[in-house]
């Protein structure tokens, strides 16, 4: 076809999928290369050519009443004769054709943003005289254009019921171009656009070539339908496919997205939803298509059943791990390469946290071969005994190196909020990874984490206790002890001192930093993923031959303050411990207080007892057995003595490291 014709008279692409995609449907059946190219000469040529074909398949797709409903002149029910549908339909798409450049109302189109709208009563009226008996008012509706409100109805994506929508006639003519154009994506229509150009008119190019083919063989049924969203994919993949050899130079395309448009112009309740396949997802596709997986891909998506929410196409464009990449039952799963390529590009995975998957799967399968067929069943790993066998590994693989922290920080992230709670989905990577085992492209080179680790906190407070128990203990006692805290019960004990003991040196180490780590969003205690990243850290820096330096945060504000105590029980531990610092002095206190209640030869009751006494030397101090038991009990009714206990030592702990910081080292007072 002459692609010379008229080409000063250019039309350029709207920003409305609809009408983009009816312009993009007609440059393909013009042939051209390069929407861009597109003129408003060509239209006319090639609308001229493909007239009556246009209106055989409009009859007969079942898109074209989705599109324009049933009251469409083409095939509206009540007109009679039957006959004179498609010249009146004809007419009018014509008279449209020739009103291109040339509307005469001066309203802005509401669609593109033209200076001038078509007048549509008057041009039906010209258009239809002589085809139809009756002249009527005629309004532009959902008969003429996508989600276009009429009067009388309510407003709908354009504006209606107080007047009709302002359109030109380019926007009004090429739509009827737009059932070659799109696909049914899980019972909805579905139009595309993209912020790379040349992806997106490739796309609608494939589009409509198959429309054509399958409505000369007679198939008028929509693209996709039964497919459900397997079409998009593949429709992505052939794209790729086709556009494998040429260069992508533009930045605009190596940063794409896809907008689908999926819509209904049906019945009461026309509306419109837009899914946005990102940029990773169309990177994967692409490189899935360069790397040679088009027949994995193929095979996972002929496996996929249920709905769409476990789609691939759902998973790429919400960014979650995808069902059809693991093995089961007799579903072999994605090939390492490309479970890498997904988990890396839509997972967010890094190189290290798969290494470290890989390592872990080995070494667990080392550990207990009989228990390798139960642990490669699906959600094995749902099971806590499971799940310790593999800490058991990970605790190995850092003990020889084979690991680091780091490692298990990017296998398992930090969930944000209070407390150290992990993403669960390092346990899918270790079940996938279980099933290859053996295979040489499990691993890649060394990879090692360099991203900031989400638990700094932890970090710094396990190098602490690190520093300071190999100094006053030595290291094989830190070595036990490591080994022992993998107890909650144990490791909850031996924390809490841990925290008084290095409060005593260290600023940061408040009951609000304390309620951070081992506390829940419920205010629960939760310490087993605190306890074992702490074994984790302390058994890297034992074993390790280069250790990572970390300090604890720094304190800021939170000082005494954030004792966590009522203002009452806060004046009150002030109170005591100014009477003991003018009394014996910060190392009276040291080691007639600190020193006693860490070997317990002081508690709860030496506490209320100095309570009641440091009450009665203050004004204006209420404090009796009815306010001490209250404060000793949760809301649920629940003694909390330990915890009180702590919070008192914890308060005492830190002023006399922040009165130790303010020079205020002698005793005062007799």
């Amino acid at each position: 076809m002459n692609q010379t014709l008229n080409n000063a008279d250019a039309i350029d692409i709207t920003g409305n999928p609809f009408v983009d995609v009816g312009l993009a449907v007609v440059a393909s059946i013009a042939e051209l290369d390069d929407i861009e190219k597109l003129t408003l000469g060509q239209i006319k040529e090639t609308h001229a050519l493909f007239e009556e074909e246009l209106l055989d398949v409009n009859e007969r797709l079942k898109s074209f009443t989705m599109i324009f409903t049933k009251n469409s002149l083409l095939v509206h029910p009540s007109m009679k004769p039957r006959e004179v549908r498609r010249p009146a339909y004809q007419a009018v798409l014509n008279h449209l054709l020739n009103s291109i450049g040339q509307e005469t109302r001066p309203e802005i189109c509401e669609s593109c943003g033209n200076a001038r709208s078509v007048d549509f009563d008057a041009l039906c009226t010209e258009a239809l005289a002589g085809l139809l008996p009756k002249r009527r008012f005629r309004a532009i509706g959902r008969d003429w254009f996508p989600l276009a409100g009429s009067l009388g109805s309510d407003a709908q994506a354009l504006p209606a019921a107080s007047r009709s929508v302002n359109l030109c006639a380019k926007c009004l003519f090429v739509v009827h171009y737009l059932p070659l154009g799109l696909v049914l994506l899980n019972g909805r229509l579905a139009v595309f656009q993209s912020t790379s150009l040349d992806l997106w008119y490739n796309t609608i190019r494939s589009i409509t070539e198959k429309t054509r083919m399958r409505a000369r063989a007679g198939e008028y049924n929509i693209l996709g339908k039964k497919e459900g969203s397997k079409f998009v994919i593949d429709e992505l993949l052939n794209v790729y496919r086709d556009m494998r050899d040429k260069k992508w130079t533009n930045g605009a395309d190596e940063q794409a997205c896809v907008f689908v448009y999926r819509f209904s112009n049906a019945g009461a309740g026309p509306d419109c939803d837009v899914d946005i396949i990102p940029n990773q997802a169309l990177t994967f596709l692409r490189e899935a298509i360069y790397q040679g997986f088009r027949a994995e891909i193929d095979n996972m998506l002929n496996g996929e059943k249920g709905g769409s929410r476990f789609s691939l196409y759902r998973s790429l464009i919400d960014g979650n791990d995808y069902f059809g990449l693991y093995p089961l039952k007799k579903r072999t799963g994605a090939s390492v390469q490309l479970y890498r390529l997904y988990q890396t590009k839509i997972c967010g995975q890094s190189d290290s946290a798969l290494n470290g998957a890989a390592r872990i799967a080995k070494q667990v399968s080392a550990q207990d071969e009989k228990k390798l067929t139960e642990l490669k069943k699906e959600k094995a790993f749902r099971d806590f005994s499971n799940r310790n066998m593999a800490r058991k590994a990970i605790i190995s693989a850092i003990r020889t190196g084979e690991m680091t922290f780091q490692d298990y920080d990017a296998l398992f992230p930090r969930v944000g909020g209070i407390g150290v709670t992990v993403s669960g989905t390092g346990w899918n990577l270790i079940s996938y990874y279980l099933h290859h085992i053996n295979d040489p492209d499990s691993i890649i080179g060394d990879a090692v984490h360099t991203g900031s680790l989400q638990s700094k906190d932890v970090t710094a407070l396990a190098y602490t206790i690190y520093n300071e128990d190999v100094q006053a203990y030595g290291v094989e006692r830190l070595k036990k002890r490591v080994d022992q805290i993998k107890r909650p019960d144990v490791g909850l004990v031996w924390l809490r001192s841990q925290f008084t003991s290095l409060a005593e040196r260290y600023p940061g180490l408040s009951y609000a930093q304390w309620e951070r780590l081992v506390k829940d969003a419920s205010g629960a205690l939760s310490v087993t993923e605190l306890l074992f990243q702490l074994r984790l850290l302390l058994t890297q820096f034992l074993y390790a031959q280069e250790r990572r330096v970390d300090r604890v945060p720094e304190a800021g504000s939170e000082g005494a303050s954030s004792d966590g105590l009522p203002s009452l029980f806060s004046v009150l531990i002030d109170g005591l411990f100014e009477q003991y610092r003018e009394r014996i002095g910060l190392e009276g206190i040291y080691k007639q207080v600190l020193q006693q209640l860490k070997s317990r030869k002081k508690g709860l009751w030496w506490f209320k007892e100095r309570f009641e006494t440091t009450a009665a030397s203050l004004e204006n101090v209420h404090f009796d057995d009815a306010v001490w038991e209250e404060f000793m009990l949760d809301e649920n009714g629940q003694l909390l003595q330990h915890e009180r206990l702590f919070q008192f030592h914890l308060a005492i702990a830190n002023l006399y490291r922040e009165a130790q910081d303010s020079g205020l080292n002698v005793k005062r007072g007799g």
